[in-house]
């Protein structure tokens, strides 16, 4: 089976594992930490990593998923998990996604009306590496079902009939 490899970004990677998790034609997500280059100082940014099928689900729908419950517009994350460690964002390892990525950007850079337009912080940027979390912090709320989330991840299931 073919797949690709994209990571995201932008609050709790709990949640965030939760939201891809289950998704068809995803084939698998963890959590971890994206390591950036070190012309970024070598830090980290917590995010998901996903593994899915494009002739499934397709990147664009993807990302519509993530921005649905990822605040583009913030520049250090959402709820609980706020810092520069939590930044929105779309890291890729195959560069065939950068046009369609950049695209993608900029219509969210660009959508709403002109004097409404806001800073789009959320940034697509390529992926240098990616350490996932121990097994035991990976499907937190497989195992924790009723633990209050930022994301109301049920009725965004709802909405995307899945």
């Amino acid at each position: 089976m073919y797949t690709k490899r994209i990571a995201f970004s932008g609050g709790d990677v709990r949640e965030l594992q939760a939201v891809f998790d289950g998704i068809p034609g995803v084939v698998s997500v963890q959590a971890g930490n994206i390591l950036l280059p070190e012309t970024e100082n070598g830090t980290e940014i917590h995010g998901v990593e996903l593994v899915y099928n494009p002739k499934k689900m397709d990147l664009s729908t993807l990302m519509d998923i993530l921005f649905t419950v990822v605040n583009p517009y913030s520049p250090d994350g959402q709820g609980q998990a706020i810092g520069a460690a939590f930044r929105p964002g779309v890291w890729y390892m195959d560069a065939e996604d950068k046009p369609q990525l950049e695209f993608y950007m900029n219509f969210l850079a660009n959508r709403g009306r002109q004097e409404q337009c806001r800073r789009c912080f959320a940034k697509a940027l390529p992926m240098t590496d990616f350490q996932p979390l121990q097994l035991e912090q990976q499907h937190y709320y497989r195992s924790h079902p009723i633990q209050d989330t930022f994301i109301d991840i049920t009725q965004l299931r709802r909405c995307l009939n899945y």
